[in-house]
């Protein structure tokens, strides 16, 4: 994996805001944030952004760390206005549980493809079709979201907010076509 031309534009800019929206857009790609998230963090904090300025103080908003869809979705929103440690560390929480990597180690594939019980009947499929539509919704959203707010307003704050209504709007939509 690569860090984005975006991030690492951001990141020699020192541009705070833009380093938060493409994080955030991560998230939306990369929900168990193990991945493409992870790297992209990493990167930030290694090249010249502090911890204490890319984070914001914690709002003291409460929230669930209960692993279900509706409290990471939530906790997505909120990180959108308040991008403080706490919240993202939950939000990572609740992505490894919800979302967890296929495989860690090239072992473990060929342990799981020599396993009889594969788990791909009729209830893991609806399983995976749910978490992909929600995704789905969430990229779909986010993305719509952060255009039409450079659209209509320009600027980092206005595609933030259109990252932030976009997803949970995106997540909503995609959570009811999951269900049907």
């Amino acid at each position: 994996m690569s860090v984005s031309v975006n991030l690492r534009n951001a990141v020699s800019e020192h541009n705070i805001e833009d380093i938060r929206g493409v994080l955030w857009a991560c998230i939306a790609v990369d929900p168990n944030m193990t991945g493409m998230f992870k790297e992209s963090l990493e990167y930030v904090l290694s090249n010249g952004i502090f911890e204490n300025e890319l984070f914001d103080n914690d709002d003291g908003e409460s929230f669930s760390t209960e692993p279900t869809q509706e409290n990471f979705n939530e906790l997505g929103g909120m990180i959108s206005t308040n991008f403080s440690k706490k919240k993202l560390d939950a939000l990572c929480n609740i992505g490894r549980i919800l979302y967890p990597p296929k495989y860690s180690t090239p072992k473990e594939q060929k342990r799981e493809s020599s396993n009889t019980d594969t788990g791909s009947g009729p209830q893991q499929n609806h399983q995976t079709s749910n978490t992909t539509a929600t995704i789905g919704g969430v990229v779909l959203g986010a993305a719509a979201g952060a255009l039409i707010g450079k659209i209509a307003i320009g600027g980092a704050a206005a595609i933030l907010g259109g990252l932030a209504i976009g997803a949970a709007v995106g997540a909503t939509v995609g959570t009811m076509f999951s269900k049907k």
